[in-house]
């Protein structure tokens, strides 16, 4: 059979047609291709600031302060202690305990006895009680009797038991000899400016005594006499 004279450039035409579908078929997946795989490539994120802390952490949680309570009698009429002396005794010592950080002082004002201190030492739940006591070795009531005599006496009793946790005495002018506390030369007056300024100082001593006693370091960054 004798072939048509258009079969052969059909052929030819039919087959380049189909060649070039076949490539601009190839040429549309690869550019699809390569714009999936641009879009599905992971961005690249700026990194985030750091987050700022949150106040409760900026700042160091408050330690627990130990409570003290501080009283002390109003004295003895027939001593010759002049009342005012009380008042600067119990400031001066309260204001020395309230320099340790970790401790919170409250002043009892009115006139505490030893019974007294015991009693609100058990009603409490935890800290201590400090007592001052005033006494002077002189004997009868003496207006112009020898001030410088006047020492304190301090016990610290725990809370709930109402136990005695330390006491002791300052006197007047107290110096040591040998690491030993010893009681002033006799140096006797009865100037009652010389004897208080004395006595601030030697409440001052008592509280150190007492921080001491109960663990706890005094602020030493403050000057004694302030």
């Amino acid at each position: 059979m004798i072939p048509s004279r258009f079969g052969f450039p059909l052929r030819i035409t039919f087959r380049l047609l189909a060649a070039a579908l076949v490539t601009l078929f190839a040429l549309t997946t690869m550019a699809q291709s390569g714009r999936r795989s641009v879009t599905g490539s992971p961005s690249v994120k700026p990194p985030a600031p750091p987050e700022e802390p949150k106040q409760s952490e900026k700042k160091a949680a408050p330690q627990d302060q130990l409570d003290l309570v501080v009283g002390t009698n109003r004295g003895d009429v027939f001593s010759g202690i002049p009342l005012y002396f009380y008042d600067t005794v119990l400031n001066s010592c309260a204001r020395r305990l309230d320099d340790a950080r970790s401790v919170k002082v409250n002043v009892t004002s009115k006139s505490m006895e030893r019974v007294d201190a015991i009693n609100s030492a058990k009603s409490a739940k935890q800290g201590f009680v400090v007592w001052l006591q005033l006494r002077t070795d002189s004997n009868g009531y003496n207006q112009d009797g020898d001030l410088s005599q006047v020492r304190i006496d301090y016990w610290v009793f725990e809370a709930i038991t109402g136990k005695v946790k330390t006491q002791g005495t300052c006197y007047q002018g107290m110096y040591r000899t040998g690491g030993v506390i010893m009681q002033p030369r006799g140096s006797g007056t009865n100037n009652p400016a010389i004897a208080e300024s004395r006595l601030r100082d030697s409440a001052r001593d008592a509280a150190d005594r007492i921080l001491k006693a109960l663990h706890i370091s005094p602020a030493t960054d403050v000057p004694i006499n302030h």
